[in-house]
């Protein structure tokens, strides 16, 4: 498993107001396939706490703009949703680790159709 720091560029707010996409510059760039996920880690009120995340924006976005996406649905209770969409700053850093998960099969990537929409 690979680990990064990030820190927060951009937060966007969906226009309903219940996710967020929330804009991250790792330190190192990676590659990942169509499907992964990525274990996003923050010590939050003085405790680690991790959660895994499907990475939103594309491989040629993370290595041409150096920048990584997420998507992440607004939760009212203290935890990494919270913090990611509502508790954040542009100056703090997580730590991202991959890869995680993969649910696609690559042989048959072709055959899947990728649909990213704001709830």
């Amino acid at each position: 498993m690979i680990t990064t720091t990030a820190v927060l560029k951009h937060k966007y707010d969906s226009p309903s107001g219940n996710v967020s996409y929330v804009l991250f510059q790792p330190e190192q760039t990676f590659t990942f396939m169509e499907g992964q996920f990525c274990m996003i880690e923050a010590v939050i009120d003085g405790v680690t706490i991790k959660k895994p995340y499907s990475i939103a924006s594309t491989n040629k976005q993370l290595q041409e703009e150096k920048l990584i996406w997420f998507v992440v649905k607004k939760a009212s209770e203290n935890g990494m949703s919270h913090h990611l969409t509502q508790a954040i700053n542009t100056t703090d850093h997580i730590t991202l680790k991959w890869p995680v998960w993969h649910y696609i099969n690559p042989q048959n990537h072709k055959n899947y159709l990728f649909i990213s929409v704001w709830s």
